[in-house]
């Protein structure tokens, strides 16, 4: 089953309507769910790996608009439960680069 099409793992607001991005395209991905924080964290694993195994040179990730404002389709604590699970799914990546090599480095744009 496509990442996109695993529902289970969407944002919803508090209505029960997904979120998507900016583009109407894209589904928030729920990172308060570990399960969700994973796969993120995998994801980007197996791909830098896979990268660095063709001799490619990589020095980090960038993650753009990593800090979530949902408005009032959100309640404040369920936003804040998201953005706290942000910190985590980063802690998680830096800690998973960190196995791969000690000279790769995340940068998160929003992060505070």
């Amino acid at each position: 089953q496509s990442v996109l099409d695993n529902k289970s793992m969407w944002m919803y607001d508090d209505s029960g309507n997904p979120i998507f991005s900016g583009n109407q395209e894209m589904p928030y991905y729920d990172l308060t769910q570990e399960y969700v924080r994973n796969w993120w964290v995998n994801s980007l694993v197996t791909i830098l790996t896979s990268v660095l195994d063709q001799g490619i040179i990589v020095d980090g990730v960038f993650a753009d608009g990593i800090l979530a404002y949902f408005g009032s389709k959100v309640s404040a604590q369920r936003t804040e439960e998201y953005n706290n699970a942000i910190t985590l799914v980063m802690d998680q990546t830096k800690a998973a680069f960190a196995k791969i090599s000690p000279n790769l480095f995340v940068l998160g744009n929003g992060l505070v």
